[in-house]
């Protein structure tokens, strides 16, 4: 279970720091009006969130290779476009070189705060994918204090939610309902949510549930959460598998075996379609799988997946950076 649900709490994080990018974009518009954005940067910015990470990078190249040499705060957004990608991909070292790029850029300009905030609560994931828990709740309570700053109440819970499960990886209840009340409550102030944004929500209430040993509440969450995802993206959006891979571990748990399967088999299909048959997120899935398979008597298929789940996870993980260079204590 543990696997799962820290698998769960890395790919749902992918959401959230997608739709940041999106305002601070707005805002470079307007305070860019002579030179607006290219059509490679917004067009980054779209395919990170439809998942299509490859081809957001290749856009921000043709970006960098014509970009205006003034145009910094933009160069910092391209930057922070092109970690969450990498960050997607497996690509944690060229993750964390460019958030740190973005940081350095954005952390200069009084005007783009949330982005800053966004570059922050980027690296601050990535520190959580790397396991340093604390450094990364450094990272995020600097975001949200920006975020405030400015009056951001999405930018706010979006990062209150980010603590609660960086709480929920700590162990520590008190503070993960902490936090989740507080998301909640900055997410009743904003005048028309995202619905990606209150699947967020409901999704890391369904972790907080399981984590509880409240499975049918975890359920009932988890439901609601894939049924906006679903409202909102389509029925192949990415973050999507992490859902259903949850809903498959909860219904496995329930010894729900036929609902388990499909969840488990609907999910990988979608991480497929998405091009992330090569990804941390799959490779988990396929484990999480195996046991379920294991569980049911399929010891054959359950060994081959379990193998090529090991076999690709121990891969990537050469890919992963020993630690980010840039201490979390010099953005408190």
């Amino acid at each position: 279970m543990k696997e799962l649900l820290m698998g769960c709490l890395c790919a749902f994080r992918r959401l959230r720091k997608i739709s940041k990018l999106f305002p601070g974009i707005a805002i470079a518009f307007a305070l860019h009006a002579q030179a607006p954005p290219t059509d490679e940067i917004t067009r980054a910015a779209v395919l990170n969130d439809e998942g299509r990470f490859p081809e957001a990078i290749r856009a921000i190249g043709s970006y960098f290779a014509q970009r205006p040499q003034n145009d910094r705060a933009l160069t910092g957004i391209a930057w922070d476009i092109r970690g969450l990608a990498l960050e997607n991909l497996g690509d944690w070292e060229g993750a964390r070189r460019s958030y740190e790029t973005a940081i350095a850029i954005l952390r200069t300009k009084p005007d783009q705060i949330r982005q800053y905030a966004s570059a922050l609560d980027n690296l601050g994931s990535l520190k959580e994918d790397l396991g340093q828990l604390q450094e990364s709740r450094s990272l995020r309570i600097r975001a949200r204090q920006l975020y405030r700053s400015v009056g951001d109440h999405t930018g706010t819970a979006r990062a209150s939610v980010d603590l609660a499960l960086v709480a929920l990886g700590l162990r520590d209840r008190r503070q993960t309902r902490k936090f989740l009340a507080e998301a909640f409550r900055e997410e009743s102030l904003v005048q028309n949510p995202d619905l990606g944004d209150l699947a967020a929500l409901n999704n890391a209430q369904a972790i907080r549930c399981a984590r509880d040993g409240h499975l049918n509440e975890a359920l009932d969450e988890i439901n609601h959460a894939i049924a906006l995802w679903t409202q909102r993206y389509g029925p192949h959006y990415y973050l999507l598998a992490t859902g259903l891979s949850f809903r498959g571990w909860i219904n496995e748990a329930q010894h729900n075996d036929s609902d388990a399967r499909s969840d488990f088999d609907l999910s990988l299909d979608i991480l497929k379609v998405n091009g992330e048959a090569d990804s941390p997120v799959f490779f988990i899935v396929e484990r999480a799988y195996a046991g379920a398979l294991r569980d049911s008597g399929e010891r054959d298929e359950a060994d081959r997946l379990e193998s090529e789940a090991k076999q690709g996870i121990e891969r990537l993980s050469r890919l992963h950076c020993s630690g980010c260079t840039i201490s979390a204590e010099s953005f408190r």
